[in-house]
């Protein structure tokens, strides 16, 4: 629970999004199930769908100073964990991934490997933009399935962890509360339903 939020399991259900940043798809309309932000006034949502070819995430982030640099990480945005095998580990191996996204267009994807996050190839299919708001900005992406070692069965558990970085004035990042960055057992339940 974080500032009164309960965070229940995600049930992403199917529907393909445009990745535009803007909250135009149904999905995207509904009160987000993921929430962060109790470290300062910076806040994220964000929610899940997919369709038979992508997974697809959104985050939309309340951000009264938004720090914009030529490296990735020293960016504001988010990082998105991704365990689609529920293989649970207490460290990062094979099958189970981080992207870093940030403000612009571009991102970083990692594999775990021997506790460690290797770099890889950006892959063909994925893609994200970020779009600032009045008040913050928004982050979409989709990952083409094949990525991520296939779609998972309907109803089956994907660990998840998304964590906000906050660079400039207050530099930190916060993940759902009880999951931890670098270790996919803690992380929280994402399904795919209908």
């Amino acid at each position: 629970m974080i500032k009164g939020r309960v965070l229940p399991e995600i049930n992403a259900t199917k529907e393909t999004a445009v990745i535009d940043g803007l909250n135009n798809e149904v999905v995207w309309q509904k009160e987000s199930p993921v929430f962060i932000g109790q470290k300062s006034s910076t806040q994220l949502e964000a929610n899940f769908t997919y369709d038979t070819e992508f997974l697809y995430a959104f985050a939309q982030v309340k951000d009264s100073q938004i720090v914009s640099t030529d490296a990735l990480t020293g960016s504001d945005g988010l990082n998105l964990y991704l365990d689609p095998k529920n293989k649970s580990l207490i460290a990062p191996g094979n099958s189970i991934f981080k992207l870093e996204l940030g403000q612009s267009n571009l991102f970083s994807i990692y594999e775990g490997e021997n506790s460690k996050w290797k770099k890889l190839d950006s892959p063909k299919g994925m893609v994200t933009t970020t779009v600032k708001t009045s008040n913050g900005y928004r982050i979409e992406v989709k990952i083409p399935w094949n990525v991520l070692g296939g779609m998972p069965a309907k109803q089956t558990r994907i660990g998840y962890n998304v964590e906000i970085r906050e660079k400039g004035t207050n530099n930190y990042t916060e993940s759902i509360a009880t999951n931890s960055s670098d270790k996919p057992y803690s992380w929280s339940t994402l399904k795919l339903v209908n």
